[in-house]
């Protein structure tokens, strides 16, 4: 449903959030002083400190983090979420596992977060964080969990995001694992958002899919970013290597 009505704006008012269609026509993400087709890093900036300034000025765009496992792309989301979170702006953690969503909500925590509120919409009712994060709240229903959120930091699937009462509630949405989520599916959560991070592994093996996809739209998120490319281009991602922690 949530796909559909997405196509049927695009159909009816030559229109879709700024977000997805600038992900889908692989176009660098829109950034407060840095000019488009320019690296986003600058010249000797640390990562976390750029991807922090970075996020703080996404205009209306999706930004990728890729990477291989242990590089510090958990680390470096936690503290852009933060910083974020500190600026008032209401944010989402998103991936197709509980258990990944809890990770990055786990790593905001360990970096401060629990002084802001934050919801988890269903996964593991006994997950030990929750006695740790006295402002984390556990909602087991999804349409509950979005009537329910109204500032501070939420985590769960698609089916979350995707619920027509989380419409244009965030300001940014992360995707863990991006190397694994579909297109279809962050088509669907893409009208709960302004911004979108996308925090994969270019490597990782796609979404188990399926059924018939025509041309691309059976490719995962990185999958489609990467295109041609042996690796996602410096002005459309942030690329961590195993010793850039």
């Amino acid at each position: 449903d949530a796909i559909h009505r997405v196509a049927e704006n695009w159909i009816q008012e030559n229109k879709i959030p700024e977000a997805i269609r600038r992900f889908l026509l692989r176009l660098p993400p829109r950034i407060a002083g840095t000019d488009e087709g320019q690296p986003l890093l600058r010249d000797g900036e640390e990562i976390v400190e750029g991807c922090i300034r970075i996020v703080k000025n996404m205009q209306d765009s999706t930004l990728c983090i890729q990477g291989p496992p242990g590089a510090g792309k958990t680390y470096t989301a936690s503290h852009m979420i933060h910083a974020l979170l500190a600026d008032g702006k209401r944010v989402g953690i998103t991936s197709n596992s509980h258990s990944a969503i809890m990770n990055v909500m786990r790593a905001c925590f360990d970096e401060g977060g629990d002084r802001f509120p934050a919801i988890k919409a269903g996964g593991d009712e006994n997950e030990p964080l929750y006695e740790q994060w006295e402002e984390l709240q556990y909602v087991k229903n999804g349409s509950k969990a979005a009537a329910d959120y109204e500032q501070g930091l939420i985590g769960g699937t698609a089916w979350l995001f995707a619920n027509p009462l989380m419409e244009e509630k965030l300001d940014y949405l992360f995707v863990d694992e991006a190397g694994q989520v579909s297109i279809a599916n962050l088509v669907g959560m893409s009208r709960a958002t302004n911004n979108i991070v996308l925090i994969g592994d270019q490597m990782q093996l796609g979404q188990p899919t399926g059924g018939s996809h025509p041309g691309e739209t059976g490719a995962s998120l990185l999958e489609y970013l990467l295109g041609q490319h042996a690796v996602v281009p410096d002005d459309l991602c942030l690329l961590y290597t195993s010793d850039a922690a």
